[in-house]
């Protein structure tokens, strides 16, 4: 089997970084960046009545200290328990960053816990490393006030009475509009 080209050189280069340190001599390491940028595109300050189904989508981008996007790097999205889940009912889930270096994950249902909470988000790619927080919040749903029923209800009422009333009278044709309580005659 022939050799393949270049190993000439790298057999050099590893025989004279062998006698390096057998001499005592330290060949310190080029300086890499361990960290990855990771930014919220979307998904930052959302805040969603409790138990209330969503479809939302958490959106970052991860870039290298040179601003380069990150391709193929594993992201880990985790939320608290009891204040939402992911697609699948779970609380934590990895996805890998697309050409883009963007990673989604999608938040299925809200949870029953109400207050402020944080979505945690680290990244690794080839030896770096990068984490995020996303703050989010559930509110607690509020319930409708008697006086907003009667009101709802009774301009529901007045618009079907009103569409009725026209109807029976023959002579006219008469638009009813629900859920406004007005009755505009048809000209």
């Amino acid at each position: 089997m022939a050799p393949q080209p270049g190993w000439r050189t790298q057999a050099l280069s590893t025989l004279l970084a062998g006698l390096l340190i057998v001499n005592g001599i330290h060949v310190p390491a080029v300086a890499q960046d361990s960290t990855i940028e990771i930014a919220v595109v979307s998904g930052e300050g959302f805040e969603i009545a409790s138990d209330f189904p969503r479809n939302d989508e958490i959106v970052v981008r991860l870039q290298d200290s040179g601003g380069r996007r990150i391709r193929g790097a594993a992201v880990f999205f985790e939320i608290p328990n009891g204040f939402a889940t992911f697609v699948g009912g779970v609380s934590a889930v990895t996805v890998i960053s697309d050409d883009d270096g963007l990673a989604r994950a999608r938040i299925a249902q809200r949870g029953s816990r109400t207050g402020q909470f944080e979505i945690t988000v680290s990244a690794s790619y080839q030896g770096m490393r990068g984490s995020a927080r996303i703050h989010q919040s559930n509110i607690a749903r509020q319930a409708m006030s008697a006086p907003h029923k009667a009101l709802i209800i009774g301009g529901v009422a007045a618009a079907i009475g009103g569409a009725a009333f026209g109807l029976s009278r023959g002579d006219r044709r008469t638009t009813a509009t629900l859920g406004s309580g007005t009755v505009v005659p048809s000209r």
